[in-house]
């Protein structure tokens, strides 16, 4: 009861379509914006903000109310929302292995990282201080990440490209979110299902688009760098919709009601909002 009765009175702090185009529309974005958001109203002034400022200062008001949410759960349900919320970290892990392989100084990879508190698990201290990548993933399998590090270092060992590395990371991460929805039953796994199953359809649709149309990757390789665990979308169909020579033709072939969501999109950029617009709806 507590849980839905925060999620309920969160959702009426939700900003709408007209309040999202409307700060899309600003030349900047100052503390007067708090009005809409209210975690800027903190920030006093009517300044312009830095944006990498304004991003720390979202990404706090997330956390704080991601760890109220999560007191509330418990077993499976706080298992899938820790895995949600890595996402985050992951983005760190990815700024080390960038930095890495840039060869960085050790303060300017830990300038680059996301501050996330008490939600941070890697060892940052002892990964910026190891000697090269290899060694950087071999640490890494000792994290909570081993099972996402473990695929993207073997698929690097093959290739050696740091996008096949990037890629496989992302890859892992959202199969295993897909995998979790398995613990749960009736009713739950349906919503769940439905939810998390088509986040990941709408992730592996631009992903495919963009490995095949923009990067030039072959199919066979495009569908194995996308995720398991879609909703509306099954694995063979992703194989055939990899073999599409265009991005129009693979629109056409997308399920109803999504190709006709899709209709006429002509850039990735497009269709990632439309997607978007389908996820919030």
């Amino acid at each position: 009861a507590y849980l839905n009765g925060r999620i309920s009175g969160m959702a009426q702090r939700l900003l709408s379509a007209n309040e999202i185009d409307a700060l899309i529309d600003r030349e900047a974005l100052t503390a007067e914006t708090g009005k809409l958001i209210p975690e800027l109203a903190a920030l006093g002034g009517e300044t312009e903000l830095d944006p990498v400022f304004l991003e720390s200062a979202l990404l706090l008001a997330l956390l704080e109310e991601f760890a109220v949410l999560s007191r509330s759960t418990h077993g499976n349900a706080r298992q899938l929302l820790i895995h949600w919320i890595r996402r985050f970290e992951l983005a760190n892990l990815k700024t080390l292995i960038r930095g890495k392989v840039a060869g960085g100084p050790a303060a300017r990879i830990r300038d680059e990282l996301i501050q996330l508190g008490s939600f941070a698990t890697l060892p940052l201290d002892r990964l910026i201080a190891t000697e090269d990548l290899p060694e950087l993933l071999r640490q890494l399998e000792a994290t909570p990440y081993r099972a996402i590090v473990y695929q993207a270092r073997l698929a690097f060992e093959e290739h050696e490209e740091l996008f096949i590395l990037d890629a496989t990371l992302d890859q892992r991460y959202f199969s295993l979110l897909g995998q979790k929805l398995r613990a749960f039953d009736g009713e739950e796994r349906r919503w769940l299902e439905r939810l998390v199953g088509t986040y990941i359809d709408h992730v592996n649709l631009v992903w495919l688009l963009r490995y095949r149309f923009a990067y030039g990757l072959p199919p066979a390789q495009a569908y194995y760098l996308l995720a398991s665990g879609g909703h509306r979308i099954v694995a063979r169909d992703w194989l055939s919709l990899a073999e599409k020579q265009s991005s129009a033709a693979l629109i056409v072939a997308l399920p109803q009601p999504l190709a006709e969501r899709l209709e006429g999109a002509s850039t990735i950029s497009e269709i990632s909002r439309r997607l978007e617009r389908e996820t919030i709806s």
